[in-house]
């Protein structure tokens, strides 16, 4: 199952005034946050550097950067990811915060440019990243 048929899914715009937060309501398409399960969508090229400021392990379906998405990077607390990693964009995006890998294997895609990840990722036993 792809990770946009997993949960409703959720873009960033970028348009808080005030910070770079993942809560942030005005950070969010709708200036709605997403809730656990959500696939998160990342695009535009504002507020690139952002924060995972939801508690460690929420677990999201999956990252998505889409087609002319700025270079992103992505840090704070862990996210527990039920889908893949996929990057649509002509630009290098870097997550720089840990993912634990739940349920089946996961896929980082790298379509569009390349992928960083540049923490250790957290697994279950049996899991490889």
């Amino acid at each position: 199952m792809d990770q946009s048929e997993r949960g409703a899914g959720q873009d960033v715009d970028g348009e808080s005034a005030v910070d770079s937060k993942w809560q942030s309501d005005t950070n969010w398409s709708g200036d709605t946050e997403p809730t656990a399960n959500s696939s998160l969508r990342f695009a535009g090229t504002t507020r690139l550097i952002n924060t995972n400021d939801f508690a460690a392990g929420t677990q999201f379906a999956g990252l998505t950067f889409n087609a002319g998405a700025g270079a992103f990077t992505l840090s704070g607390n862990k996210v527990n990811l039920l889908g893949n990693v996929v990057n649509n964009s002509a630009n290098t995006q870097t997550i720089g915060l840990p993912l634990a890998l739940d349920g089946s294997s996961r896929a980082f895609n790298a379509l569009g440019s390349s992928l960083t990840v540049s923490v250790r990722s957290a697994r279950p036993a049996g899991r490889t990243v």
